[in-house]
């Protein structure tokens, strides 16, 4: 089973993975490599939600495009792909279709070298593109059309580059608990889930790779039993790695490692104000968006901060009382 975990320099605290049975990621650092399924049977879809955990390395920008996942069919033209970009210096999550793209927002932008959970989520029944990160809505698009009319989904799957595999558009980092489900799966059920292993047989799950194969393994096994195992394909420069998560986050909400402490925070998603489960007095309060930079610095002598001053996104909230400090992830709507 997965848990979430909290990674912490200079009190910044950040979502990230570990895996308690063996703790093991996909690490892609070089050119071409990528693991790849050709001649899938056609799968009719009218919905599809791509999620998975990554962590880009930091220097990472994205000339063209990269991909998590990219499906295209026989004809090499209909892609279906959760991407990365590079807009306005930033790499953000898209979803492309027919040599189109949706973006949504300055919002929907991946933190570079942490683990970020990733997911697209196409609706059939309303034709809306919803993109999320950490479990929280980033931003929304309803240019695209094409589910809702069980269409393909496609002939080909590539993991960790885009389908045509140029070395330029391969992914340069670490990603794990990659899943592809014909639902769409809805924010709470992305929060519910996007911190452990699931079960292989849920309703409406087709591929989902654990990433928890052996060092140098050539194959990326899909957990469902579906069929839909990788082969690795291009120089072979991939290891399946344990992960350097330095602390983690019980269900009682204290570090197993560390002496920080989770605080419950309301309401969900927040507006002018951010109240807290308890009164802190003397304390001091930062705030930081999710590219790690601090938009908020104060005294704390109450049970709420006020945030009208903050624009809307996801945050992290570090309080330091004493010697003793609280954390939390919260959303301002």
């Amino acid at each position: 089973m997965k848990k979430i975990i909290f990674l912490t320099t200079a009190f910044f605290a950040t979502i990230g993975m570990l895996h308690a049975q063996n703790n093991r990621a996909l690490q892609i650092n070089s050119d071409g490599t990528s693991f790849l399924l050709s001649g899938m049977e056609e799968n009719l879809i009218s919905n599809l939600t791509i999620e998975g955990w990554v962590k880009i390395d930091e220097a990472t920008t994205v000339d063209n495009y990269t991909a998590l996942v990219d499906f295209r069919n026989s004809a090499d033209v209909d892609s279906k792909a959760l991407i990365f970009k590079t807009l306005n210096g930033s790499v953000t999550t898209s979803y492309e279709w027919y040599n189109n793209w949706t973006y949504e927002g300055v919002d929907n932008i991946v933190p570079l070298g942490e683990w970020a959970h990733i997911a697209v989520v196409i609706s059939g029944d309303d034709l809306v593109t919803r993109f999320y990160i950490n479990g929280y809505l980033t931003g929304e698009n309803s240019s695209y059309t094409g589910l809702g009319d069980e269409l393909p989904l496609g002939y080909s799957i590539r993991v960790g580059a885009g389908l045509a595999a140029e070395s330029f558009r391969t992914f340069l980092g670490l990603m794990d608990e990659i899943r592809i489900w014909t639902v769409p799966r809805t924010e709470d059920e992305l929060l519910e889930n996007m911190d452990k292993e699931i079960d292989p047989l849920s309703d409406g799950l087709l591929m989902y790779y654990r990433c928890n194969e052996e060092e140098t393994a050539t194959v990326l096994t899909d957990a469902t039993g579906n069929g839909f195992d990788l082969s690795a394909v291009g120089t072979m420069d991939y290891v399946f790695v344990d992960d350097d998560l330095p602390f983690v986050v019980s269900q009682s909400a204290d570090f197993t490692r560390g002496n920080g402490k989770s605080l419950l925070t309301f309401p969900i998603p927040a507006n002018d104000q951010l109240h807290f489960a308890r009164e802190f007095r003397n304390a001091q309060v930062e705030v930081y968006n999710i590219a790690g930079q601090i938009v908020k610095k104060d005294e704390l002598n109450d049970s709420s901060l006020y945030i009208a001053d903050i624009k809307s996104g996801i945050y992290t909230l570090i309080i330091k009382e004493g010697n003793q400090i609280y954390f939390e992830k919260f959303m301002k709507k």
